[in-house]
């Protein structure tokens, strides 16, 4: 059936269960057509934005804010770069070792 159930279990179920499973199922599909009418009101500036000034482009989660975590996002954003941080130092200390013995030989 379209609402997610199957046969055997619509007749086994009450009339107010079927009609709280009709209702999230409603829910979940208005839900769904917000998500989408969103995207396409949001997507020709993106699009436009990308095009003529992608340097402003905004970050995914002033975007969708209800989707996505600016906190999380950003949190991320700083491991990342500490991760990347510490290889060009680790780089860095061994170049720099690397001289330092070939310098004492």
């Amino acid at each position: 059936m379209k609402i997610g159930l199957d046969e055997e279990k619509f007749w086994t179920m009450t009339i107010p269960e079927v009609n709280r499973v009709i209702k999230a199922w409603g829910w979940r599909e208005n839900r769904q057509q917000m998500f989408v009418s969103s995207i396409c009101y949001k997507l020709p500036s993106l699009i436009s934005v990308a095009i003529w000034d992608s340097k402003n482009y905004p970050e995914i989660y002033n975007v969708f804010p209800e989707l996505y975590d600016k906190e999380e996002i950003e949190a991320g954003k700083r491991e990342l770069q500490i991760k990347k941080d510490i290889e060009v130092f680790k780089a860095w200390a061994e170049s720099f070792n690397n001289r330092h013995e070939e310098r004492n030989s």
